[in-house]
């Protein structure tokens, strides 16, 4: 937004320059080159931006080697809802019991219609170690 506020004061104080210009110019063959040399300023400040956007092109390079495979897709997928599910476990655990915790989520991709399905989550309470820590 800067640079069009900055690039629009450009073009008004280039064109009332020019006008100003031409009026204190005298008639002649003088008039006609300094009109084309004018014109020609003009026109370079309104297609000054475009010099910068075609120059911004030239820097940009495309690596089509980190593409990453669909296989990688499926498996960010499969960690997202992995992580989620663990989360939601994590929150309802905490709300009811101390006791420390392993859980294993078992997911299953269908291929035919890309759904991810949660088969089975295990939730291993560890007694054994809050044995230990009432004891001590």
């Amino acid at each position: 937004m800067e640079n069009l506020k900055s690039w629009g004061i450009l073009l008004l104080f280039v064109s009332a320059g020019s006008l100003i210009y031409c009026f204190i110019l005298p008639s002649g063959s003088v008039s006609k080159t300094a009109k084309s040399v004018l014109s020609v300023c003009v026109l370079s400040c309104v297609c000054f931006p475009l010099f910068g956007v075609f120059s911004a092109f030239t820097d940009c390079e495309i690596n089509f080697s980190s593409v990453p495979d669909i296989k990688e897709y499926d498996d960010i997928y499969i960690d997202s809802v992995r992580t989620a599910t663990q989360e939601l476990i994590d929150k309802i655990i905490r709300k009811y019991t101390l006791v420390p915790y392993k859980t294993e989520i078992f997911i299953d991709k269908t291929k035919l219609d890309n759904v991810i399905n949660i088969i089975a989550i295990h939730i291993f309470l560890d007694i054994a170690s809050l044995k230990i820590r009432l004891l001590s």
